[in-house]
C-alpha cells in the first residue's frame, strides 16, 4: 500500500498537523531567539510583539479555524493523512518555508531582522501548533 493512500481518523489529523505546527515553529522560533539575545532592547521587542499579534491573529488563527471547520465538514469518516492542509495551504508554506532559507543562505537581511521577525512569527506557529493539539483532544469523539 502507498504512503499517499493512508487514510486516518480526521481527529489525527488535528493531531499532526499540531504536531508539525509545534516543531515548525519551534524552530523558527529557536532561531529568532538565537539572534535575540545580541539585539534585545525595547524597539526589537516591540518588534516581536507586533509581529507575534499579527501573524497569530489575522493568519495562522484563522488557518486553524479554516482547517478545523474544513476537516470536520468533510463527507468522509477518514482522510488521507496529508489533508490536514488543503493545497492553498501547502503552497503558501512552500513559499514560506523556501523564502527564509533564501533570506538566511544568501544575507539578504540583518540578524536584527532575525530576532524580531523570527521570533513572532515562530512563537505565533508554535502556539497555533498547540491549537492544532487541543483540537485533537476536543474531537476525540470524531472519526
Amino acid at each position: 500500500m502507498s504512503v499517499l493512500k493512508i487514510k486516518r481518523p480526521k481527529r489525527d489529523l488535528f493531531l499532526l498537523a499540531g504536531i508539525l505546527w509545534s516543531i515548525g515553529g519551534f524552530m523558527v522560533l529557536k532561531l529568532g531567539l538565537t539572534s535575540w539575545k545580541q539585539y534585545n532592547n525595547v524597539l526589537i521587542n516591540s518588534s516581536i510583539v507586533i509581529i507575534f499579534i499579527f501573524f497569530y491573529q489575522f493568519i495562522f488563527s484563522r488557518l486553524v479555524k479554516k482547517h478545523e471547520k474544513r476537516i470536520l465538514n468533510h463527507p468522509q469518516e477518514t482522510m488521507y493523512w496529508y489533508q490536514f492542509f488543503d493545497a492553498k495551504s501547502y503552497i503558501i508554506m512552500f513559499t514560506m518555508m523556501s523564502l527564509g532559507i533564501v533570506l538566511r543562505h544568501f544575507q539578504l537581511m540583518k540578524i536584527s531582522f532575525y530576532s524580531y521577525f523570527y521570533t513572532g512569527l515562530g512563537f505565533a506557529l508554535f502556539l497555533c501548533g498547540l491549537k492544532f493539539l487541543w483540537l485533537s483532544i476536543k474531537h476525540k469523539g470524531v472519526n
